[in-house]
């Protein structure tokens, strides 16, 4: 009921001259009385205050930071270097993090709980950045691709925590891309996963039930390569349906 209250009573954020975090403001702070030195700052620097109002009109740049930026609630410290890639589950309640790197320490996925936001898990398998995460549909797998051409599928194997392990990777004897792949997504039912290189190459990825390999491949193979020469495939995104019965 508390935190209800709280939230109820946001009305913008405050964000400062270097703009490296900001500040909720309150109902209370705008009914505060304010110094002549402040009033001061306030009317040379209105960017780095808010200051409600009605929209009669399209919306300044300062209205814009002020009203559409987040407020900031919780700041999480683990990872060695910048941010650089995060996924959550559909559900919101594990959200998994990924910084720059070169090696297989600092390469690791951290994955929080959301509610605590309390570490559940560290995961190893990039010795580079890694560059793209997303989690399947039910939450249950997590795929990533990194700078070393590589990617990694883990799999949540518990029904009631989480504990990811690894299930399937490339590696040289196996894998499709020859340069960093940048991008990747599963189908909107899971059966399929895509990954994108710079080296111009979309490959297609699913399971096949009917044998394993002995490869680090496991049950997983490639079912079809889309090339595009001269070309860095940056981005890519399955649509949320099928269409004319075809993804």
């Amino acid at each position: 009921e508390g935190d209800e209250i709280i939230k109820s009573n946001q009305k913008g954020a405050s964000v400062p001259s270097l703009g490296l975090s900001n500040k909720i403001v309150y109902n209370e702070d705008l009914e505060k009385k304010v110094s002549s030195d402040e009033k001061k700052f306030k009317d040379e620097y209105p960017e780095n205050y808010f200051i409600p109002m009605t929209m009669k009109a399209p919306p300044t740049e300062e209205y814009l930071i002020q009203n559409t930026l987040w407020p900031e609630t919780q700041k999480l410290y683990a990872h060695g270097y910048e941010i650089f890639s995060m996924a959550a589950t559909k559900d919101g309640k594990v959200l998994a993090s990924a910084c720059k790197a070169t090696t297989l320490e600092h390469a690791e996925i951290i994955l929080w709980n959301t509610s605590t936001w309390k570490i559940h898990q560290r995961l190893q398998s990039h010795k580079l950045t890694v560059t793209q995460m997303k989690f399947s549909s039910d939450g249950k797998r997590l795929l990533a691709v990194s700078r070393d051409r590589r990617w990694s599928l883990f799999e949540n194997k518990s029904d009631d925590s989480v504990n990811f392990e690894l299930i399937s990777t490339t590696d040289k004897t196996n894998g499709v891309h020859e340069r960093i792949i940048w991008c990747c997504d599963f189908s909107h039912d899971d059966k399929f996963f895509t990954t994108g290189s710079r080296d111009g190459k979309v490959a297609i990825w699913c399971k096949n039930e009917i044998s394993e390999e002995e490869s680090s491949l496991k049950q997983y193979t490639c079912s079809a390569v889309i090339s595009l020469p001269s070309e860095s495939i940056t981005a890519l995104a399955f649509a949320r349906q099928t269409w004319h019965d075809r993804y």
